[in-house]
């Protein structure tokens, strides 16, 4: 009888103490789970007075040369202002070709002004919103052109709209070309290319555009290279796109370039 009491006594022991572990381990905190990420933080806004670079590939037609793409931003006296242009490395006279880039880029921010406008009528500082981007046509060992294009609105509408410039670099000569120093236009270039804009623009561009009015309109006409032709923005009405683009291949007008277009 005792020995079975022992036993009995000695199971108690054992489970009480089991027990009582137990109790001191549920009894200790948990560490806390590990926090779960929400995606990416937005990244922290940056005010830009001076060009930010971004660089970009360069252009398929590229021998040598880095490009990179400046940024510039103006947000002030209700004018928002964004500009972008090419600044080019590794080719030769790149500081004439960056600046003509530069300031051909910067001149309808510079036209528009840095200061407040006010309305006449309400007194009040008026809106001017202003985006420029650019599309490199051609880039090859002696030539860079570069095509700008310009959205801009503002309250009293004036100079609202689409507007184009365009840079057209001999990097042999480090000099910018004119028109001129491309092509010889005449009244027998004005009739091809005025069969190349009546073959594939849209109505209201036809509308838009007269044959008196290219005639008059082509000596102002910004004009660009591409690896085989010359383009053109000519100029239209707001309701047609404010300009109409057309590239003329250059088998067509070959003998009114003044240039070596393929050297």
């Amino acid at each position: 009888m005792k020995k079975w009491f022992g036993l009995a006594l000695a199971l108690l022991v054992s489970l009480s103490a089991c027990a009582d572990r137990a109790a001191s381990s549920s009894s200790e905190p948990l560490s806390e789970p590990p926090a779960v990420s929400s995606g990416p933080s937005e990244p922290e806004p940056v005010s830009v007075s001076e060009p930010a670079s971004e660089s970009v590939p360069a252009d398929g037609q590229a021998v040598t040369a880095a490009v990179t793409k400046k940024i510039f931003t103006f947000d002030q006296f209700k004018k928002s202002y964004q500009v972008a242009y090419p600044e080019f490395s590794e080719v030769k006279n790149a500081d004439g070709l960056n600046a003509a880039l530069k300031a051909a880029g910067m001149k309808d921010a510079d036209q528009n002004g840095y200061q407040a406008e006010y309305d006449e009528r309400t007194k009040k500082p008026m809106a001017v919103s202003l985006k420029t981007d650019y599309e490199i046509t051609r880039q090859n060992s002696s030539f860079v052109s570069v095509l700008f294009v310009t959205n801009c609105s503002r309250n009293d509408e004036v100079s609202s709209g689409r507007t184009t410039r365009t840079v057209n670099f001999c990097l042999k000569t480090g000099k910018s070309l004119s028109t001129g120093d491309i092509l010889k236009e005449n009244d027998e270039f004005a009739v091809i290319l005025w069969k190349e804009i009546q073959k594939d623009a849209p109505p209201e561009v036809l509308d838009s555009l007269s044959w008196d009015a290219l005639r008059q309109l082509l000596p102002a006409t910004p004009v660009y290279m591409t690896p085989d032709g010359i383009g053109f923005t000519i100029e239209v009405s707001h309701a047609a796109g404010d300009y109409y683009e057309v590239v003329v291949p250059l088998q067509k007008i070959e003998r009114f370039v003044r240039i070596d277009f393929f050297s």
